[in-house]
């Protein structure tokens, strides 16, 4: 007899997860990456320094930016809504 397995179960699907990064330690995150089944599918970004996450992108299946929010005047709402193809 042989020591393959006859039935070998895939592993399970890596939950849905977010990993943030605070680069100047002031407990607001300048990255925040957001991952589903190990997959990146959104990055958010704090790009003038201000301590809010200003732009969003929204990631296709291969990982490109399908879309991108930005609050441009730093005053919470979103100004402009790019959609790449």
């Amino acid at each position: 007899m042989s020591d393959i397995p006859l039935h070998v179960e895939a592993p399970a699907p890596i939950p849905e997860r977010t990993h943030e990064i605070d680069r100047s330690g002031d407990g607001r995150p300048e990255h925040v990456f957001h991952y589903s089944s190990d997959k990146l599918t959104s990055e958010a970004r704090d790009t003038s320094s201000d301590g809010r996450l200003d732009t969003f992108d929204r990631l296709d299946a291969e990982g490109r930016v399908a879309l991108r929010e930005e609050d441009v005047d730093g005053d919470g709402e979103i100004d402009v809504r790019t959609h790449y193809r």
